[in-house]
């Protein structure tokens, strides 16, 4: 597994000798918090550039693990 597959916060179950870890990817985290930073420094953003900034949140959370992969 990759860092960017890793759960961000691993939520971990056992049963029966099977091991799980759930929770939300760290590259999904990232892009959420990133988008949140976009949205929050912009008054209004339309609804028609909403896909753009779920873009751009990939592509800085996608930086980012490249950078903690180094």
């Amino acid at each position: 597994m990759n860092i960017a597959d890793e759960p961000a916060f691993p939520i971990k179950y056992e049963s029966h000798g099977n091991r799980l870890e759930l929770g939300l990817s760290k590259r999904d985290y990232i892009a959420i918090e990133a988008m949140k930073g976009i949205l929050s420094s912009t008054p209004h953003v339309d609804k028609q550039y909403f896909p753009q900034v779920v873009s751009n949140a990939f592509i800085m959370a996608d930086e980012m693990i490249k950078r903690m992969e180094q």
